[in-house]
């Protein structure tokens, strides 16, 4: 009886050491989930007004050393309740068990590029044409409006929303320039065009694999509400039923149906392990995002490629494609299935670095393709001969960016009527002379 009521002494001593620590700290009390919960779900203009972002250094700031393909930032996730549940249980993507985290809040969400609402930036075109101009202004650079949106048009995320266009421009733009500038000239893009910061709800645009996330282009586009210990305010706070986390439970088909997209994530990426029958459930979930995310994933087995081989969604097929795991026999049969399929999937094949030679042919007559396949470092030496003639510049140019080009080819476009394609073409040679 003695050692339990000495053990409970010592429990109620270590809550009282922490909490004091805590006060000490931030000069509030010490369970403070009530006051995290009163920012959960608030939205304004159809974005969640504030956000949650994990950091081991007390502040809140734009990291200049910034490297990753994205534009240079202040990168948090939405503080909607799935996020504030993962908070609590220590799952948010990507994310280690921080020492602090930070609450802040969006103060102009007029000002947001919101690349996942079907309703907004109706004048997508016209902010393309904007970020057009300032690139080539700015950084005196020659390049064809033309160029950059048939680029753009590549993306996986052109049919998602207006937003999601004018990111993915951006992007676009950025290809003109050397990987290590990309995050910061992305930014200055974005910031010339209007916009403080991009908001995507969950569509994967920001990040394939983290689809609800936002980021802050400047300091000033967010107010900083309150940083919290993470360690003290998760034993202050009760945490929220998770059973995705116990990776040894099978689930039943009901059990799957009730989860959140986020516990489906879990099983897909954070676990380290997935029982074969909880992914057999979630490649044929009702979600397309769910499919999608699976598709990607290298946990997929043979069995699962098999059906999401057969799915519904073109973007989960192209998913399966890319996909180094997959069997070359569901390969070939997908793409041979593209072969006949819409505009988009062809245009896929055609531009794909993987796609084979025996399938390109197949594309080689088809006028929707010729550009995408002047551009495949795969395609036939015939072809790209036929090509470096056509009629249409944009083409020629193509052929003289791509480095699989005859050299024969390359010399000949390099004295073409046309000046970008005689400069890329000699640009080409030089790089191939080196």
């Amino acid at each position: 009886m003695e050692s339990n009521s000495l053990l409970l002494r010592s429990v109620i001593r270590s809550y009282l050491n922490e909490a004091d620590a805590y006060t000490k700290k931030f000069g509030k009390r010490f369970n403070q989930s009530a006051e995290v919960e009163s920012y959960v779900g608030v939205v304004e203009n159809q974005i969640v007004k504030y956000a949650v972002r994990m950091t081991d250094t007390p502040k809140l700031g734009v990291n200049p050393g910034y490297s990753y393909n994205n534009p240079r930032g202040i990168y948090a996730y939405p503080l909607n309740a799935s996020n504030f549940d993962q908070l609590v249980n220590d799952s948010l993507p990507f994310v280690s068990d921080a020492a602090n985290f930070v609450i802040f809040e969006i103060r102009n969400t007029e000002k947001w590029l919101d690349v996942g609402s079907k309703t907004k930036h109706k004048d997508w075109k016209d902010v393309c044409n904007i970020m057009f101009q300032y690139t080539k202004n700015a950084y005196n650079k020659e390049i064809l409006f033309q160029d950059v949106l048939d680029e753009a048009q590549k993306g996986l995320h052109w049919s998602i929303s207006n937003g999601a266009k004018i990111y993915d421009f951006g992007h676009a733009l950025t290809k003109f320039f050397p990987e290590s500038k990309m995050p910061s000239i992305w930014q200055s893009i974005l910031l010339n065009a209007g916009f403080e910061g991009v908001y995507d709800p969950g569509q994967g645009v920001l990040h394939d694999s983290v689809p609800a996330q936002l980021v802050a282009l400047k300091l000033s586009a967010i107010k900083q509400i309150n940083m919290y210990d993470t360690k003290v305010f998760r034993k202050g706070t009760t945490p929220v039923e998770n059973h995705a986390k116990n990776i040894n439970r099978e689930y039943t088909k009901e059990d799957i149906k009730k989860m959140s997209y986020e516990q489906k994530y879990q099983i897909i990426v954070t676990n380290k392990i997935a029982r074969l029958n909880n992914l057999l459930l979630l490649a044929k979930d009702k979600d397309e995002k769910v499919r999608n995310l699976l598709a990607g994933s290298d946990k997929v087995t043979p069995e699962i490629f098999e059906i999401l081989a057969n799915d519904s969604s073109a973007r989960v097929k192209i998913r399966v494609i890319m996909n180094p795991k997959v069997p070359k026999d569901i390969i070939l049969k997908l793409m041979e299935e593209f072969v006949g399929g819409n505009i988009d999937q062809k245009r896929f094949l055609a531009r794909f670095s993987k796609t084979p030679v025996s399938i390109l042919e197949k594309l080689e007559n088809d006028p929707d393709c010729e550009r995408d396949l002047a551009s495949n470092p795969n395609s036939s030496a015939g072809f790209l001969l036929k090509a470096s003639k056509s009629k249409d510049a944009y083409t020629r140019i193509d052929v003289a960016n791509n480095e699989n080009a005859p050299l024969e080819v390359l010399r000949a476009l390099a004295a073409d009527e046309n000046e970008f394609v005689r400069k890329y073409a000699q640009q080409t040679l030089d790089k191939l002379s080196l």
